[in-house]
């Protein structure tokens, strides 16, 4: 798994698509970061830090999405591999680096040990 690679998976709190936002073997061993992306506007989850549309060209998001910066989490590659439901293409660098820099904004409540990772691994733009 690398940066940008994408999934369908339950983690927890529902099936969504996800993408893997750190290059899980480059400085910390197995982990890697996850964002979900949501399709909902559950208050929860609702971030309009990053939106995601299906004009984005992934087919995975079949309706404008937003990221869920709080829900990033890090996982071993084995121990999600076991969890997940399909695997779907890779979003494009454009899709990525939206994605990134938003995890830099004030507003996405990133978790700060998931930033920290991003940032140890240069993937925060700056």
């Amino acid at each position: 798994m690398k940066s940008g690679d994408t999934f369908w998976a339950d983690l927890g709190y529902g099936d969504h698509p996800h993408v893997v936002l750190s290059n899980p073997f480059l400085v910390e061993g197995e982990h890697f970061v996850i964002v979900v992306m949501l399709s909902t506007y559950d208050a929860d989850y609702k971030n309009p830090t990053c939106p995601v549309y299906p004009s984005d060209g992934h087919p995975g998001i079949t309706r404008k999405s937003s990221v869920a910066y709080n829900l990033a989490q890090p996982y071993k590659v084995q121990e999600l591999e076991n969890k997940i439901r399909q695997k779907m293409p890779p979003f494009s660098s454009e899709i990525m680096y939206r994605i990134l820099k938003g995890a830099n904004n004030n507003n996405s409540d990133i978790p700060m040990k998931c930033w920290i990772k991003l940032d140890n691994q240069g993937l925060i733009p700056k």
